[in-house]
């Protein structure tokens, strides 16, 4: 008998709240969800690892400058940038279309000097 018809049966003699118990699929019998549930605790504490590893290269905190630190934000938005041109589909016919490149942040800078 398979695994699903023998959970069929038992859904059948005990109700629909016996559909929902786990099923031991190891035995040809269907074992009592208690004694399924001791022997994963066991089996986990044995399996518990110590190991700590190291890396294996030391990286070094590096400054990154976006050149917007001396910069005013006069308006900022979440939008989608689209492009126009030639699609692989229809290279080197002439025919373009919109092509989404991506979501990102819009930013209207106001620069405290010129450059």
């Amino acid at each position: 008998m398979s695994d699903f018809a023998q959970l069929a049966a038992k859904a059948k003699e005990d109700g629909v709240a016996a559909a929902a118990a786990p099923v031991d699929t190891t035995t040809e019998t269907a074992a009592p969800a208690s004694a399924a549930v001791d022997e994963g605790a066991g089996a986990a504490a044995e399996e518990e690892s110590t190991a700590q590893f190291e890396p294996v290269v030391q990286l070094e905190e590096v400054e990154v400058k976006t050149h917007e630190e001396d910069e005013e934000v006069l308006w900022k938005m979440r939008a989608k940038l689209f492009i126009f041109g030639e699609t692989l589909l229809n290279k080197g016919t002439g025919q373009k279309e919109w092509v989404e490149r991506g979501i990102g942040e819009v930013k209207f800078l106001h620069g405290s000097s010129i450059r």
